[in-house]
């Protein structure tokens, strides 16, 4: 998100996510999210999986 300047309320309105879902997985307080929140966060980021995990 910083790299790309994006907020987490523009991750919220694309991705339809709760603000504090996206707040925990940056944070590292939800350390195993589910597949389909990580999927719709890359599409939107324009990154693959592997890259946003890392």
């Amino acid at each position: 998100m910083k790299e790309k300047k994006l907020s987490k309320s523009f991750l919220v309105g694309k991705t339809e996510l709760d603000y504090h879902t996206i707040a925990k997985i940056e944070n590292g307080i939800t350390p195993d999210p589910r597949i389909n929140t990580v999927v719709k966060i890359a599409k939107i980021l324009e990154v693959s999986i592997d890259d946003l995990i890392k």
